[in-house]
């Protein structure tokens, strides 16, 4: 199992995959692709006439006809049709069609764009590989991102489709359009880093926010602080309060005061200096005060410690 992933994360790994991915591409599009009239192709499917039965009434003809009779009809308007059963005629009519309008089903359409986007993508992903390994650059950490090229490019490609159908293409009637949508296809798959990164910048642009700032400034890793000094005061009725002034580097809000393995909440000056009130109470079993400042994740981590001697400060 340890050997498959690792061929699977490898160079060669991601080669194989690609490549595998750009064939089985290739071969469905060619079963996808629109019939051509005129041509050997003589597959048979599935297709559906529809005839006026009457004022009031609509026949519908299922069947596999070879070839398909929406392809047959790309340059005819006017169709006889003759219905019969066990020789005798039960329907003969004249139907008027506009074929050119529908070079391919939606359906046929959608998966075409699929795997165009896939393509694309899997080429970009190829001559990217390609380009790492032969410098000896390429590092196993990017091997899911070769992996998901192919999605990517399929559905980056599709989302383009719906927004061209929705804009330049409202009414899909041409073959020319079908070849312009095509091809959009492939491009945006080839190029599909680029087209996220644009993108990126497009909505970045207009849908300007400072909360990700924020949340980056939260994420953002902490130092780990240090303690150059430590000194306290009594304060408070009868000097039970003890005050503590902690100076040092690299302290933040969320920094906490260690004091023998007990956090107490210090409140927050600046990077260089945080107090500390405590009642005498709490240290009154304690003999020697170990005192450390504490940053929590991300990054992070605890300071220096220093001693301070519990009987000093009862003393004072």
């Amino acid at each position: 199992m340890k050997d498959l992933k690792d061929f699977i994360v490898s160079s060669t790994g991601i080669a194989f995959y690609l490549v595998a991915i750009i064939l089985l591409s290739l071969y469905f599009t060619y079963k996808l692709w629109p019939y051509e009239p005129g041509s050997n192709q003589t597959v048979a499917l599935k297709d559906s006439v529809f005839i006026a039965a009457g004022p009031d009434s609509i026949l519908s003809v299922n069947g596999e006809f070879s070839p398909p009779i929406s392809y047959l009809l790309q340059d005819t308007v006017r169709l006889n049709i003759n219905v019969t059963r066990q020789d005798s005629l039960v329907l003969s009519a004249l139907e008027e069609y506009a074929p050119e309008k529908y070079p391919i089903g939606e359906l046929n359409l959608l998966l075409l764009i699929l795997l165009l986007g896939a393509l694309g993508s899997s080429l970009h992903g190829i001559a990217s590989i390609s380009k790492f390994v032969g410098n000896n650059t390429y590092k196993e950490s990017w091997a899911l991102w070769y992996l998901l090229r192919p999605f990517v490019g399929a559905i980056l490609s599709f989302l383009f489709y719906l927004l061209i159908r929705a804009g330049l293409f409202k009414n899909f009637e041409t073959n020319s359009d079908f070849y312009t949508i095509i091809a959009l296809s492939g491009l945006i798959g080839l190029f599909s880093k680029q087209a996220l990164d644009k993108l990126s910048d497009l909505f970045d642009l207009i849908f300007k926010s400072d909360k990700e700032k924020d949340l980056s400034d939260k994420m953002k890793a902490a130092p780990i602080p240090n303690i150059t000094d430590i000194t306290f005061v009594l304060t408070g009725k009868d000097n039970a309060e003890i005050a503590f002034t902690i100076t040092g580097s690299d302290f933040t809000d969320n920094s906490v005061v260690r004091i023998n393995n007990k956090d107490y909440k210090p409140k927050y000056e600046n990077a260089n200096q945080i107090f500390l009130k405590l009642i005498k109470e709490d240290i009154k079993d304690i003999k020697t005060l170990l005192i450390a400042v504490f940053n929590p994740p991300p990054g992070g981590g605890i300071s220096n410690t220093k001693e301070i001697q519990a009987e000093q400060i009862l003393k004072t």
